[in-house]
C-alpha cells in the first residue's frame, strides 16, 4: 500500500495550478470520505487548501535581496513538499526557501497530505470527546 508521501512523489505537481484559491464551499462536510476526495487527492489541491485557510501562503519575498520568489519543483528524497520558493537572483545566498518556512508546519517531515488528515481526525475526535463529556 503506498503512503500520502509516496504517492504525492510519484506525482507530476502542476505549478500552473497552485493559485492559492481554494472553494472551501466544495467541501460540504469535514470527514475523511470528502477530505480525501476533494482535498488530499492532490499536492495542488493541498496546497491551494491551504493557502485559503491561510496556514501556507503562495506569495514570498527573497530574505537575501527582498525580490519576489517564484514557486518552483524541488525533487529531493529528504524534502516531504515537492513544491518551495525559488529566488532567480544568481548572487543571492540563499537559492531555495521551503512552502512551510515560518509556518506551523515549518520543522515537520510529514507530508502536508497527512498533516490535513491528522489535524481532521484530532478536530473530529476532540468534538467527538467534548460532545460526549455534556
Amino acid at each position: 500500500m503506498a503512503t500520502a508521501s509516496s504517492v504525492v512523489n510519484s506525482v507530476d505537481v502542476g505549478l500552473d495550478k497552485l493559485t492559492g484559491e481554494f472553494d472551501i464551499s466544495s467541501v460540504v462536510a469535514f470527514n475523511l470520505i470528502n477530505l480525501g476526495r476533494l482535498v488530499v487527492n492532490s499536492s495542488e489541491n493541498v496546497f491551494n487548501f491551504c493557502c485559503e485557510l491561510k496556514l501556507l501562503s503562495n506569495k514570498h519575498s527573497c530574505p537575501g535581496c527582498r525580490r519576489q520568489l517564484k514557486l518552483s519543483l524541488e525533487r529531493r528524497h529528504d524534502h516531504a513538499t515537492p513544491v518551495v520558493f525559488h529566488c532567480t537572483n544568481n548572487k543571492c545566498r540563499k537559492q531555495y526557501i521551503s512552502v512551510r518556512e515560518g509556518t506551523l508546519f515549518d520543522k515537520s517531515k510529514l507530508s502536508l497530505e497527512l498533516l490535513i488528515v491528522l489535524v481532521n481526525l484530532f478536530l473530529f475526535t476532540s468534538q467527538a470527546y467534548l460532545s460526549y463529556d455534556s
